[in-house]
């Protein structure tokens, strides 16, 4: 099979943690990054300094993805908010960005806005940006239509540790439910399975999603980091285990 694909998360909080973190997930062999501010919020939009720098130092790659979201919380986005994401994608593409991993819900069930995200994503796709559905996803109540529905405007990946938004009790992801989901995509999106992967447990989470119908790959923030620094030899040894599955 071919190489499963590594995205590592970026604190792009500062210039110089964004010049650290790029540069070592390039060493380390990621294959994408996603550019994240305030990571405590589960990350937001990181400053356009930040996204030039993270280019320069992840080059010969189409992988570098930017995050937006304007705050932490919820996804419910008013129409001030939704004016800074249509910017932010304009600033992402200026500066050099590859793609961008964005998502909007409709409240108070938390549906997909699919109306605000039409126009993000043509907005996205007309700077030639692929768009990842965020794990805004996995606050969604009806993820199978969803999914038919990120399917059917373009979008290439969505980002789910298959678990709800925001439980973070057990395991920090959930295999069956991203099988599940694979299955349901049916080939048509990629699935980035994200939620506490790490050395332990990549391996068995890529196998689980070998031979399935959907591409997939790994997101990985805390699993590569060592005293809050990305080890580059965390992420080769990661690799290593992913190899000959």
């Amino acid at each position: 099979m071919p190489q499963v694909k590594i995205e590592i998360c970026i604190d792009a909080s500062t210039p110089e943690k964004t010049e650290d973190e790029a540069r070592a997930a390039y060493l380390g062999g990621a294959d994408r990054i996603e550019l994240c501010d305030d990571m405590k919020l589960g990350g937001t939009t990181p400053k356009k300094q930040c996204i030039e720098i993270a280019r320069d130092q992840f080059p010969g790659h189409d992988g570098l993805i930017v995050m937006i979201r304007p705050r932490g919380g919820n996804f419910f986005f008013g129409a001030q908010e939704i004016v800074q994401m249509h910017k932010a994608i304009d600033t992402a593409a200026e500066s050099g960005a590859n793609g961008v991993a964005l998502g909007a819900l409709r409240p108070p069930e938390g549906h997909m806005s699919t109306e605000v995200l039409s126009e993000l994503i043509t907005r996205a796709h007309s700077a030639n940006l692929t768009v990842t559905l965020h794990r805004a996803f996995d606050a969604i109540p009806d993820q199978t239509k969803a999914i038919e529905w990120a399917a059917s405007i373009g979008i290439k990946r969505i980002l789910t540790s298959g678990m709800p938004w925001e439980i973070n009790d057990g395991p920090a992801h959930n295999l069956h439910r991203l099988q599940e989901i694979s299955i349901l995509a049916n080939g048509r999106v990629e699935i980035v399975a994200a939620g506490g992967i790490n050395l332990s447990c990549a391996k068995h989470i890529a196998t689980a999603l070998t031979d399935l119908p959907s591409p997939f790959s790994l997101h990985i923030f805390s699993g590569v980091r060592v005293s809050k620094k990305i080890d580059i030899k965390r992420i080769h040894q990661i690799r290593k285990k992913l190899t000959n599955l």
